[in-house]
């Protein structure tokens, strides 16, 4: 029984090893995390929506008289990006090949979906 019990003890004591090498040294290894604030200039609020790998974001602001808006941020330059004739505009993500979806609303107030492709 007592060698059954070191064996059963030696095998945990492997797996929890082997676990730990697993998880931990890779971890170790990770550079750390750079957190950076993304705020439209002169906006009351600002909700980064998608990152694409250029590193675009898009996402919505609200100005000062709390309009929403679209926008995309590019390269370090912030540019709106509102649906035609909406009252209010989120752009969601964006793709590899700055395709972009988002959601508007209309004059009466009715939620729709867009795709701006191309920048059209």
């Amino acid at each position: 029984m007592k060698t059954r019990m070191r064996m059963t003890w030696r095998l945990n004591v492997l797996f929890l090893l082997t676990l730990y090498l697993i998880l931990a040294v890779p971890l170790s290894m990770a550079s750390p995390a750079t957190f950076s604030t993304i705020d439209y200039p002169g906006s009351a609020s600002t909700l980064p929506g998608g990152i694409n790998p250029s590193g675009d974001v898009v996402g919505g602001y609200s100005d000062s008289s709390f309009s929403n808006h679209g926008f995309i941020l590019s390269k370090g330059v912030f540019t709106t990006s509102d649906f035609p004739g909406a009252t209010g505009t989120f752009t969601q993500e964006i793709n590899s090949q700055g395709e972009i979806v988002g959601e508007y609303f209309d004059s009466s107030f009715v939620q729709h979906g867009f795709l701006l492709s191309r920048g059209e």
